[in-house]
C-alpha cells in the first residue's frame, strides 16, 4: 500500500531483519534531504539499509525513482492526493487486569462480548488480522509518547476464549466470551522502572490502546437487548500501540489489585469522573483528533505529527498541576460532569448502574433545554 506523504523504496524485505532493530535517519542526496531505515538482519549485529523514504512535497515520483533505481530498490509512489484515505486513530481505555511477575505484566486491554464504556461491542477475531499483519510492530508507551522511547516490549499477543478467562474479569464482565491477552517486559529504563514502580505499587492502574477501527457495524436487534447497548460493533481493528496512562478517554481501567479491594470492601465508594478529570481528556482526545486529520489531509509532516505527540503529554502534566493548585477550581476538581454547582453528590456507595442512570437523566433534561 502507497504511503500517503511519502515515497518508497525497499531495498530488502523486513521480514529479514529483528523487527526490534529499526532506526530512521537523514541522509542527502544533491541538497534534497531523505530519510533511511535502518535495521539489524536475523543474527547480525551491523546496520543494514533496509528502505529509503522520500517526502512528496520535496521530491518528484520521477526524481525519487531514478535515486532507488540507484539504488537497486523497489519503486513506489506516494498515493495520490485525491485517492488518500486515513482511518482516524482512535483510543480508548478499557478495564484492564493486570497479573505481574517480576518484570513481565499480563493484562487483558480489550474484553469480547461485553460493552464497554465507550458504547462498544468486541467481536472475538477482530484482531486475527492486525495480530499476523503487524503484531510483531505494536508498540508499549508511556502516554501516547510516540517520540519517546517504548517503556516495555510486547513478549506475547493473542485472542483468548471465555475458558482461559481469568476469574477477576468473568467477575467483572460476566458476558464476556473472551478477551485480547498482551504481556509486555517492561525495560530497565528510568521511564520504564518509573511505570513499572507506578503499577506494583497501584498508582498506575489505566491502559489505553490506540486502533483503528476497519470494520464496524450497527449492532442488531439482538445484540441490542442488553442493559447498555451498544452503539456499534467492532469487526475488525488495526491495533498500532498500547499506553500506560494516568487517565483515559473513558472509564478507568482497573487492576486485579484493585478490583479484588473493591471486593473485599463493600463500603468502597464508587468515584465518578470529575470534571476537572473530564477536561483533561477532551483535551487530550481532540488535540490527537485535530493532528490526526491535519497529518491525513497533508498539512502536518510524519514528524512534525510525532513531536506534537509528545507535546500534549508535557501540557497536560502542567495543566493537571495547576487544575490542583487553583483554590477558585475546587469545586471542578470534585463535581462531576453534569452536575451544576450547588447540586447535591450521589451517594458514595451508589450502584455504578444507578449512576449511569443518574447520569442519563441529566443528560435528557440538557436535551429537552435544546429543543
Amino acid at each position: 500500500m502507497p504511503f500517503p506523504q511519502e515515497h518508497s523504496c525497499r531495498l530488502k524485505s523486513p521480514s529479514v531483519f529483528d523487527p526490534d532493530s529499526f532506526r530512521r535517519m537523514k541522509r542527502m542526496h544533491e541538497g534534497k534531504g531523505y530519510s533511511v531505515i535502518m535495521g539489524k538482519l536475523k543474527g547480525e549485529d551491523t546496520m543494514t539499509d533496509q528502505a529509503c523514504r522520500y517526502d512528496r512535497d520535496t521530491w518528484t515520483a520521477e526524481q525519487a525513482g531514478k535515486h532507488c533505481q540507484m539504488h537497486k530498490g523497489h519503486f513506489e509512489a506516494a498515493a495520490p492526493k485525491e485517492a488518500r484515505h486515513y482511518p482516524m486513530m482512535e483510543r480508548k481505555t478499557v478495564f484492564e487486569f493486570k497479573q505481574i511477575a517480576d518484570r513481565v505484566v499480563t493484562g487483558y486491554p480489550s474484553v469480547f462480548g461485553n460493552v464497554d464504556d465507550g458504547g462498544d461491542l468486541v467481536l472475538p477475531g477482530a484482531y486475527t488480522k492486525t495480530l499476523q499483519e503487524r503484531g510483531s510492530r505494536v508498540r508499549f508507551f508511556w502516554q501516547h509518547d510516540h517520540a519517546q522511547p517504548p517503556i516495555a516490549k510486547v513478549l506475547e499477543m493473542a485472542e483468548i476464549g471465555r475458558d482461559a478467562l481469568p476469574p477477576e474479569v468473568l467477575a467483572r464482565a460476566p458476558g464476556a466470551t473472551g478477551a485480547l491477552r498482551v504481556k509486555r517486559e517492561y525495560l530497565a529504563t528510568p521511564r520504564g522502572e518509573e511505570v513499572l514502580t507506578g503499577i506494583r505499587e497501584g498508582a498506575i492502574e489505566e491502559l489505553s490502546i490506540g486502533y483503528d477501527p476497519i470494520q464496524a457495524r450497527k449492532p442488531t436487534t439482538e445484540e441490542s437487548k442488553g442493559e447498555l447497548p451498544p452503539r456499534r460493533v467492532l469487526q475488525e481493528i488495526r491495533l498500532w500501540e498500547l499506553s500506560d496512562v494516568n487517565w483515559g478517554m473513558n472509564a478507568a481501567a482497573v487492576t486485579v489489585k484493585s478490583f479484588l479491594a473493591d471486593l473485599q470492601s463493600k463500603d468502597q465508594p464508587t468515584q465518578a469522573k470529575a470534571i476537572a478529570e473530564w477536561l483533561e481528556s477532551q483535551i487530550h482526545m481532540n488535540f490527537t483528533v485535530a493532528t490526526d486529520e491535519m497529518f491525513g489531509n497533508g498539512y502536518l509532516t510524519r514528524e512534525e505529527r510525532i513531536a506534537l505527540s509528545g507535546l500534549i503529554g508535557t501540557a497536560l502534566d502542567a495543566f493537571h498541576t495547576a487544575m490542583q493548585a487553583e483554590n477558585d477550581l475546587e469545586g471542578v476538581r470534585v463535581r462531576e460532569r453534569g452536575q451544576k454547582p450547588g447540586e447535591m453528590l450521589p451517594p458514595m456507595n451508589m450502584p455504578m448502574n444507578e449512576i449511569r442512570l443518574r447520569r442519563l437523566a441529566i443528560l435528557a433534561k440538557q436535551l429537552e433545554m435544546l429543543r
